[in-house]
């Protein structure tokens, strides 16, 4: 590998880097549309729950309302049966029935105006979750039209990046090429590294020969840092 060559792939290796990080935001792409949605999925579940709550609450009303109705009918039969009796057992027994059934109607009434104090609650609820899930909606829906902007942003960079390498590495030879991309695989990025200013390189921080930082300096040919094989200039 020449000098030249290794300043071609050390542009070379500048966009592999930019080419793997544009790959790993479209790989993320479909967890952030998840995790984005899943926002909304919960704001929809709690409209829902809010909703049910809603429904519960007016059957227990109409239930009680029902049982109550029913109650009243069953003493006005028995004040009939009551004014009917020529018995005076009878008619103590009556009346205590009587009696025992408009204490329970009054319990249920007490419920009835409970729940529907309760159910005015859940309709505020309901109405403050059901403006929260729309507020998402809309919220989710310029996320996602704006995750999708920078998606196609980040595409069309890659086919330029990549465009951009296929041209440059055109240019280095095809062992030198070989050589490069086996580094890449085998050390992952970056493969063409620095030596610094005390005589290490700075990929394995590791202390060069003398021979070897004599020979980056010069660069007049490639150098490889003796520990981990690294390119170095």
């Amino acid at each position: 590998m020449t000098p030249d060559e290794l300043q071609t792939l050390l542009i070379v290796q500048e966009r592999d880097k930019r080419i793997a990080a544009a790959r790993n935001e479209l790989h993320s792409a479909p967890r952030q549309k998840e995790l984005i949605n899943r926002k909304l999925s919960q704001f929809k579940r709690k409209a829902t729950e809010a909703k049910q709550c809603v429904i519960d609450i007016e059957k227990r009303i109409h239930d009680v309302e029902y049982e109550a109705d029913a109650k009243r009918k069953a003493i006005a039969k028995m004040k009939i049966q009551q004014s009917e009796t020529r018995k005076n057992d009878e008619y103590q027994r009556y009346h205590a029935e009587i009696a025992k059934a408009e204490a329970f109607v009054d319990q249920l009434e007490t419920q009835a105006l409970e729940d529907m104090e309760t159910l005015e609650t859940a309709r505020q609820q309901v109405n403050q979750a059901v403006a929260s899930y729309q507020k998402a909606q809309q919220e989710v829906q310029e996320n996602l039209s704006r995750l999708e902007c920078q998606l196609a942003r980040i595409k069309q960079n890659l086919d330029q990046l990549l465009a951009e390498r296929s041209q440059l590495i055109s240019q280095v030879a095809p062992n030198s090429r070989e050589t490069y991309e086996r580094m890449i695989q085998g050390k992952g990025f970056p493969a063409i590294v620095p030596m610094n200013d005390q005589g290490r390189c700075s990929g394995c921080n590791m202390e060069l020969t003398h021979a070897t930082r004599l020979k980056v300096m010069a660069g007049k040919e490639v150098a490889h840092c003796e520990n981990c094989g690294r390119f170095l200039y």
